[in-house]
């Protein structure tokens, strides 16, 4: 009757979404944050309107900067590169305060695992070490972009860059306030950066909590394939479908599947609703980055700190977005598998309830589950040509760093 008993096996969140919520808090925009009443709703009140005021002020700074001003086109495209940027900063600002209770209530549903059969119990266990081990793959790329994009970043903003925003007197008659506008002007848009690595990396997290769910899931239907463990005494195909002990036991399962995969596909349109025009505006700001920022490589003009600090932003970017889009399609490619599990499973022993139930979850599983770019494409490697982007891209780095040194 070892079977019968059950384990409560709980996953902490909180250490999964460890690195999302670090970068998300201090601006108060992760859905973990206190929101009723007192002190700490006030705190995170607070930093959320704080954060959303810095961005739309510099942003109608820059427009009226590009639309007052004339400027040289090196300047203009880093000010429209900046302008584009503080679009979809501001956009991610919207959606995620829009989807703040959608993704908790949607986190803690998908958490919620109390009973798990004891048959299960080694294959739960395994999923929540994998997922545990979700935040140490993270942590290299916003460790490298903390510890070695910011120094060139805040280092070339002394004399390089352009001032992005509009100001009401030349910026040669106070050269030391303008100095001191472009430090902070740097340190906004270094917090800008902050928050896109806050939102990608969420969404890469809960695209790989998904994947490890999967996976889970394929495994727990693998042992309905092989009858002997729901039944140690050796019977025939006739006697196990009639037999009720068995079928109990195998009813127990499917209800834990059916439950399983009901919280796989809701995390799945929680977050296509929420990051699905995320992503699309990341891409259009990629290919605006690329565009720029290897014009931008071509000038003799520049600093190494700000030719390095172009360079690690091109890396950075490619890497966080593949890094997520990697993620989005393994899901798809875990989904693929449930509707072969669930045909391969020994449903000949299954009382006929059992085998409609098994049918049911089969047919459910037919379409593969997808990360949507806008509610059009699926976000993975292959469909967003991402490695022939980035081969394409570095080889016309290349070319025109050997021209500009010859």
């Amino acid at each position: 009757m070892a079977y019968l008993r059950k384990s409560t096996l709980n996953i902490k969140a909180s250490r999964i979404f460890l690195i999302p919520k670090v970068l998300l808090s201090p601006l108060g925009l992760w859905f973990g944050q206190h929101v009723g009443g007192g002190l700490l709703s006030c705190v995170t009140s607070f930093a959320k309107l704080a954060t959303f005021s810095l961005f739309l002020f510099h942003l109608m700074l820059t427009a009226a900067n590009l639309a007052v001003k004339k400027h040289s086109l090196p300047d203009l495209t880093f000010m429209t590169l900046v302008f584009v940027r503080l679009i979809t900063t501001i956009s991610k600002i919207i959606a995620l305060d829009a989807s703040r209770k959608s993704l908790r209530m949607t986190i803690e549903e998908c958490f919620s695992i109390k009973n798990v059969p004891f048959l299960l119990r080694g294959h739960f266990e395994e999923m929540r070490k994998n997922c545990s081990r979700t935040p140490k793959s993270l942590l290299i790329p916003v460790a490298w972009v903390i510890f070695m994009y910011s120094p060139f970043w805040f280092t070339s903003f002394k004399t390089d860059y352009p001032l992005t925003i509009w100001l009401p007197f030349p910026e040669k008659q106070f050269p030391q306030f303008v100095n001191y506008v472009k430090k902070l002007t740097s340190g906004t848009l270094f917090l800008m950066a902050i928050l896109n690595i806050g939102t990608i990396s969420l969404f890469t997290v809960m695209a790989s909590i998904c994947k490890h769910m999967l996976k889970h899931m394929n495994q727990v239907l693998e042992t309905l394939s092989h009858p002997e463990l729901y039944q140690k005494v050796n019977m025939e195909p006739e006697k196990l479908t009639n037999d009720d002990f068995y079928n109990n036991k195998i009813n127990k399962t499917l209800v834990y599947v059916h439950k399983f995969h009901l919280k796989i596909l809701g995390l799945v349109a929680c977050s296509n609703r929420t990051f699905s025009i995320i992503l699309m505006l990341d891409v259009w700001a990629m290919i605006a980055c690329h565009c720029v920022l290897t014009f931008s490589m071509t000038r003799s003009d520049l600093s190494f700190e700000s030719k390095a600090a172009y360079a690690f932003n091109i890396i950075f970017n490619n890497l966080m977005f593949s890094t997520a889009c990697y993620e989005a399609g393994e899901v798809t490619e875990e989904s693929k598998h449930i509707k072969n599990r669930c045909f391969g499973t020994a449903w000949w022993t299954f009382s006929p309830d059992n085998v409609y139930f098994i049918k049911i979850i089969g047919l459910r599983s037919t379409d593969a589950v997808n990360y949507k770019v806008g509610f059009l494409n699926p976000a993975s490697l292959r469909t967003m040509k991402l490695p022939n982007v980035f081969r394409s891209e570095f080889e016309l780095l290349f070319i025109q760093g050997s021209i500009v040194h010859t």
